[in-house]
């Protein structure tokens, strides 16, 4: 289900949403719209999660020895690729 809102714009905001569709290629305003409606909630949603993950290893930091074995996880898992290597 879809709904209509209004929205009050000024004479320049309207002349930069008249110039996204334009450049953009979007079919009418109501798309670039519903676009950088879109597109908010994923960088808002992306923020938040790294505030979670900022907030987790604040609390409970990540430790010396913690941090080495994942990196020799990380290259032991690397280095068992099937892949040739390009170096």
């Amino acid at each position: 289900m879809t709904h209509q809102i209004s929205v009050r714009l000024s004479d320049k905001e309207l002349f930069a949403l008249d110039a996204l569709v334009s450049e953009t290629g979007a079919t009418s305003r109501s798309e670039v719209v519903r676009t950088a409606i879109s597109r908010y909630g994923r960088v808002t949603h992306e923020r938040r999660l790294d505030r979670h993950t900022i907030d987790a290893y604040t609390r409970v930091p990540q430790s010396e020895q913690g941090l080495a074995l994942a990196t020799s996880a990380a290259i032991s898992s690397i280095e068992e690729e099937p892949w040739k290597k390009w170096w």
